[in-house]
């Protein structure tokens, strides 16, 4: 049984097309200020914890069963500009962060000091920490950006193997997150 030249080319259409399909999109709000994330429901499930948004990884492709990413607001309550808060802000929380990697005994390594890039038309400070958690080399990455309010940062953990994958994952999260200009 042969195939028409008609028939092979809509075959390989329709399997491009399943290929490129985006998986389906969810997205969650916290209830304080309404900040929402957008996130690919085959890789997370979400969940509101505290305020925060809690994101656990159902893929190698964010982290496997270790990755989890957590969306944190922090306010600004000092009669500081939002400029000048989050410009103290960005470094203090990796220090803070290693500081708390030290009382827990896990050997904290600032790999990415904190940088800012331009993502989408805003100021992100992107940094990462490596630490040994029960003797599993893992990594801590966060991102804080500005708000009026003070702050949202995404701050992701995963295993040191799979970061190099994981951190575009983490990336395409950070795209997603909407802040409310109010």
């Amino acid at each position: 049984m042969t195939r028409s030249r008609s028939g092979r080319l809509s075959a390989v259409t329709l399997a491009m097309l399943a290929a490129i399909t985006p998986a389906a999109a969810a997205s969650i709000s916290e209830p304080l200020k309404g900040v929402s994330i957008t996130y690919n429901d085959g890789l997370w499930s979400a969940a509101i914890e505290d305020q925060d948004i809690d994101l656990k990884c159902k893929s190698d492709a964010c982290g496997g069963e270790s990755g989890e990413c957590e969306v944190m607001l922090t306010m600004n309550n000092a009669a500081l500009t939002s400029r000048q808060f989050f410009d103290a802000y960005q470094k203090e929380f990796t220090d803070n962060l290693v500081e708390e990697f030290d009382k827990l005994g896990v050997d904290p390594v600032v790999v990415d000091p904190p940088t800012n890039f331009m993502e989408g038309g805003v100021i992100v400070s992107i940094s990462s920490i490596r630490y040994d958690e029960s003797g599993t080399p893992t990594r801590a990455w966060a991102a804080a950006q500005e708000a009026r309010f003070g702050a949202v940062t995404l701050t992701c953990y995963g295993s040191e193997d799979k970061y190099q994958t994981a951190e575009m994952a983490w990336l395409a999260l950070l795209k997603d997150i909407t802040i409310p200009k109010q």
